[in-house]
């Protein structure tokens, strides 16, 4: 079934997924499914919801279509993984873009009592995690669309994956969550967001004041950990095709505390014959922290028992008086709280010094009463992203 053209297109997701029962007839065999369980005349016992162990393995890997009144797991996971699934199929007219998942939208909405916002779910829980999708194929049709002045696509906001000429994906290249954490006490702000309705009503409304979803809120006012960084002070970059990103390296990135190493690993929105590409007009960028359980994880070679590098907060300081160019970096709050280690560039992973534990939005940086847009995602160490200066910063993003 996976050959045939009926399994890459994007309308016929929603058959597959909401069906209360379905027949196959492939070339050699044929193929059941219904709400419980999937078979196939090859297989020795049939798939059912009770072979699904929720921490290791996803329903969609059982050939299983969304249970009607029932769930197959957190809301986060599930939704990640059909937005991955929908918008990597094929799509002939970008007027379908959201009309082809309204059918799973819906689906998703009654089961996890959810509404929906320009394609993410409108959670104080998911939201924030549902803005970090990357870059992960691209579609003719919708490419040819985003290049006329007509449009369609930009009728949604750049932070909505809907926007976006291509599929998209929520899969880190690195799954950090089961490392463990700095044995600090530190207590990183978290994420805070609200909805402007319009350039003529610019209060914020938050998650309740909503009510059910209007299209015209396209602008977020978003409140959280925020670092900007100089693009053109990454010199040593390099493509990688597993994980799919462009990983930054930079030796001698300026902190208070004197040099560090900073790399990132880049997905921008913008892809130019599989490069990353930023706009030509900018040589600066913001990463915001949007997903609060990203903090500083335990460097592997640390965990090894190896030495790494470490750099100790400095002194305060004082700027009063100075002029601009005379100002010197000064530690942060958070950054003076934290011992800043190296991660080495040994160990099973191999990724050279490269072992990211946060997944960062990027976007312009600009004024905060100056509306940017989004235009990709940056992998990086939370450590490294603290000790360079890392602030909480108001942005609006359209």
């Amino acid at each position: 079934m996976e050959e045939a053209s009926w399994s890459t297109r994007a309308w016929t997701l929603q058959e597959y997924l909401l069906s209360r029962r379905a027949i196959f007839f492939e070339k050699h065999q044929v193929f059941f499914l219904c709400k419980e369980m999937s078979v196939k005349e090859n297989w020795t016992r049939p798939h059912t919801l009770e072979d699904i162990d929720y921490l290791n393995k996803e329903w969609a890997d059982f050939d299983l279509p969304l249970p009607s009144g029932k769930r197959t797991g957190g809301l986060t996971k599930v939704y990640k993984r059909i937005v991955s699934m929908y918008s990597n199929r094929d799509l002939t007219f970008p007027g379908d873009r959201h009309r082809a998942f309204e059918g799973l939208e819906s689906c998703l909405s009654r089961n996890y009592n959810v509404d929906f916002l320009h394609g993410l779910p409108l959670s104080r829980d998911h939201f924030m995690e549902a803005l970090l999708w990357r870059h992960d194929s691209q579609n003719a049709a919708l490419l040819r669309d985003v290049e006329s002045p007509l449009s369609i696509l930009h009728q949604w906001p750049s932070w909505s994956w809907l926007n976006h000429p291509g599929g998209v994906d929520y899969t880190p290249f690195i799954y950090w969550s089961h490392r463990k954490d700095l044995p600090i006490t530190i207590d990183l702000p978290f994420p805070e967001i609200s909805f402007q309705e319009t350039v003529h009503r610019p209060e914020g409304l938050s998650f309740d004041d909503i009510g059910h979803c209007p299209s015209r809120l396209k602008r977020l006012q978003i409140q959280s950990l925020a670092l900007d960084i100089n693009i053109t002070h990454w010199c040593d970059r390099h493509r990688s095709d597993w994980p799919p990103l462009e990983i930054w390296k930079n030796y001698s990135f300026p902190s208070a505390r004197g040099p560090i190493n900073f790399h990132l690993g880049i997905v921008t929105d913008n892809q130019e014959e599989g490069y990353n590409v930023f706009p030509k007009d900018i040589d600066k960028v913001r990463l915001l922290r949007l997903n609060k359980r990203d903090r500083p994880k335990l460097p592997w070679a640390v965990v090894r028992g190896e030495l790494v590098q470490t750099i100790s907060p400095t002194h305060p300081r004082d700027n009063s008086g100075k002029t601009l160019s005379q100002q010197i970096l000064m530690e942060t709050p958070l950054s003076s709280t934290l011992t800043w280690t190296g991660s080495g560039n040994s160990g099973p992973l191999k990724y050279n010094e490269f072992e990211p534990d946060a997944c960062l939005l990027i976007i312009e940086a600009t004024n905060c009463d100056t509306v940017s847009r989004r235009l990709g995602i940056a992998y990086a160490r939370m450590i490294d992203f603290l000790v360079a200066g890392a602030e909480v910063k108001e942005v609006l993003l359209e």
